[in-house]
């Protein structure tokens, strides 16, 4: 797009160069900073405009009906959008380029504190600069740097909500006695050590100066709503999730959290929060009344993946899938023709069944289940079954589905007897579910009569002592 004519106020008729077409535009000055002119859907319905975005084009019709098109790119990194009626000149002498750029809503307003409830009585906490530096507090942010010594790489794990509230008794007890933290050597790093009354679990902790930073405010941030958590308060690094049941006990936390904010002199930027939202999007999910589903925007780019054309695409594809796999029945049994092509010294050969695979996990990702949120306390229902291709099981409460899992068989599990596979079944749903399962009461339910049982079998291999070892541990009935 090019101007010819230079406006001395900006605003009026101005034509505006497509091709060689002059089409007139009526520009109007305002304070912009990010774009010199916009061309909005007023001019675009008068010239009979139909954008093509796959194309990055736009067809245009004058009076007598001929069709012209403009062919844009995408807006570059750097501004070089030079289309104002006020430096019309320099257009011509560097000839003016236009970008297809964006769709802008310019009715919606940006929210205001005043106008959201609760929020509008902490307006302290949500500062438009910090007043200063922060406070002395009791977790600070230190570097300290010991020879020799390596940074903690430990993957989190889930803890089950009875084992939860005794860690949480437990540590009242040490904190009513005095007891800090109790300091042990090992090795030449110093660390500090807690041991559960669960014989099989030892919490080692390396000194914050070993660690990185958003550990670090975890510990400040988990001090701080100690006692909101796991009842009105979800912390994630720097993000704070309130929730309530109703509008009456939401109002009660989210000032409790505010409050709490305003006490130890933390801070919000506004125009990054959200409140009094009927859903959330969170880590790839969409958690509302309903329960948990997957988010729309993050499975797009799956629902727009292309056949794969290599082993280091299908993993990839693979790998992206995976991550909702709790919400798709029979994942492992969809996938089989695609992770076969992964295997050491396998042919890369895109079959049929390989694009049916490929397309059917597209589709049961588009319409994946909404997957309910457990209440603590209530009974869950264990469903597993066991194929000579893989092992399935559903967890549910009630009549709702809280996730689906399954896997296939491991090279050795295809020689196991009927007995055996169908009693991995339900060990591999207990390990994976024992954030959900442990202290818990729960029924299994499965197609094999035997293992009814299996409580009271008297003769049992090594397989299988080891296995009834790992479900004593449950209150369970199959």
């Amino acid at each position: 797009m090019g101007l010819e004519v230079e406006l001395e106020k900006g605003y009026g008729p101005c034509p505006v160069l497509i091709g060689e077409k002059t089409l007139d535009a009526t520009l109007i000055q305002l304070g912009m900073a990010d774009f010199d002119v916009i061309l909005g859907m007023d001019w675009l319905a008068w010239h009979f405009a139909n954008l093509l975005c796959t194309e990055k084009k736009l067809t245009f019709k004058d009076k007598e009906g001929a069709e012209f098109s403009f062919s844009g790119t995408k807006f570059p990194r750097k501004r070089k959008l030079i289309l104002s009626a006020l430096n019309a000149k320099k257009c011509l002498e560097k000839g003016a380029v236009g970008y297809l750029v964006s769709v802008v809503d310019l009715t919606k307003e940006a929210p205001r504190m005043e106008d959201i409830d609760v929020v509008w009585d902490y307006p302290d906490v949500f500062p438009e600069e910090l007043p200063g530096l922060p406070p002395d507090r009791a977790t600070e942010f230190v570097i300290d740097l010991i020879p020799g010594a390596a940074p903690v790489s430990k993957a989190p794990y889930r803890i089950a909500p009875t084992e939860l509230k005794e860690l949480k008794v437990q540590l009242q007890e040490l904190l009513d006695k005095g007891y800090h933290q109790l300091k042990i050597k090992e090795g030449d790093i110093p660390k500090t050590a807690f041991r559960t009354r669960y014989r099989h679990y030892e919490f080692l902790v390396m000194s914050f100066g070993l660690t990185n930073a958003p550990a670090t405010f975890m510990e400040l941030m988990n001090r701080i709503f100690h006692d909101m958590l796991d009842t009105s308060v979800i912390l994630f690094i720097d993000d704070i999730l309130v929730y309530s049941k109703d509008k009456e006990t939401h109002i009660k936390n989210l000032n409790a959290t505010l409050q709490r904010l305003r006490k130890e002199k933390l801070y919000a930027k506004f125009t990054k929060c959200e409140f009094w939202l009927s859903e959330v999007a969170f880590l790839g999910h969409v958690v509302s009344a309903e329960g948990i589903e997957v988010d729309p925007s993050k499975i797009e780019a799956i629902v727009k993946w292309e056949a794969p054309k290599s082993i280091v695409e299908i993993r990839s594809f693979l790998g992206l899938a995976g991550y909702y796999r709790r919400f798709e029945e029979d994942y492992s049994q969809i996938v089989v023709p695609l992770t076969s092509l992964t295997k050491k010294g396998e042919n890369f050969v895109w079959t049929d069944k390989c694009e049916k695979s490929f397309q059917t996990l597209k589709t049961k990702l588009i319409s994946a289940s909404i997957l309910t949120i457990p209440v603590p306390e209530q009974s869950f229902t264990l469903y597993t079954d066991a194929s000579r291709l893989g092992l399935g099981c559903v967890l549910m409460q009630g009549e709702q589905v809280i996730a689906y899992a399954s896997r296939q068989l491991k090279t050795h599990e295809k020689n196991y007897p009927t007995h055996d596979l169908e009693l991995a079944a339900v060990v591999h749903a207990v390990k994976i579910w024992r954030h959900y399962l442990y202290g818990e009461k729960f029924q299994i339910k499965l197609d094999h009569k035997s293992l009814t049982y299996l409580f009271n079998q008297k003769e049992l291999n090594m397989r299988q002592r080891r296995w009834l070892e790992l479900l004593k541990d449950y209150d369970c009935d199959i």
